[in-house]
């Protein structure tokens, strides 16, 4: 749990991410700014083989949709670091192309 919050932190810390650790249990609930929808990063993390579940769906008021939360319970460590990875990278490409577009502007 530890080593996946603070990959997280580390890698998307510095863009305006945070992760809570729970200090225990099988989630991660990762927050990112409120203009970026969790939604628009799921179709592309799915095609890398990354998955989790969008804030909004676990809100039976539509709330939190720059949220997520990921599941780190069945993964051996390497396994789970490198889908991490993955997402991680993923998260910055898009976070740092919807900055390049609002400043085009």
């Amino acid at each position: 749990m530890n080593v996946a919050h603070a990959l997280i932190c580390s890698k998307l810390g510095p863009l305006g991410v945070t992760c809570r650790n729970p200090g225990g249990g099988y989630f991660l609930w990762v927050q990112f700014p409120k203009e970026i929808s969790t939604e628009k990063l799921l179709p592309e993390c799915k095609q890398n083989g990354v998955t989790f579940l969008c804030g909004n769906w676990a809100s039976y008021t539509g709330e939190f949709k720059n949220c997520l939360r990921i599941c780190i319970a069945y993964y051996e460590e390497e396994e789970l670091l490198r889908g991490l990875d993955i997402f991680c990278r993923i998260s910055a490409e898009h976070m740092l192309k919807r900055a390049n577009i609002s400043t085009a502007c």
